[in-house]
């Protein structure tokens, strides 16, 4: 990865804290990896998921990102939950194209486990 590449994806990750600071997690910050290294955790720490960001440019196909960053994400959160002990958190991926908006993608399972609340009647209002 190019050192282009590697500054606009930390500064991505620096602007996901913020949004997740000002939203009430204050613990949140950028996982700084080694590169190359073992499996530490998705890109930002202190939060209930497993994160993986994503920020690309509008000439790359984006199924193939959000796919292979799903993969990075689910696998490092395994080989991590295992190591501490505990069960997976759920992985998502926020990516955005440049000039756009950021966007979650998590599996329909995740998104189940998240939202559910217990005796909550559906509204359909």
């Amino acid at each position: 990865m190019g050192k282009y590449s590697r500054n606009k994806g930390a500064a991505y990750e620096r602007e996901l804290v913020q949004v997740f600071r000002e939203a009430g997690y204050p613990a949140t910050r950028r996982n700084l990896q080694p590169q190359g290294g073992q499996a530490v955790g998705g890109d930002i720490e202190g939060l209930p998921w497993a994160i993986e960001a994503a920020r690309r440019s509008k000439r790359l196909i984006w199924s193939d990102v959000v796919g292979k960053k799903m993969a990075q994400a689910i696998r490092d959160e395994t080989h991590l939950a295992a190591t501490r002990g505990r069960p997976p958190r759920p992985a998502l991926v926020v990516v955005r194209q440049d000039g756009g908006e950021s966007l979650v993608v998590l599996s329909l399972a995740d998104f189940l486990t998240i939202t559910e609340e217990k005796d909550a009647e559906p509204s359909l209002d």
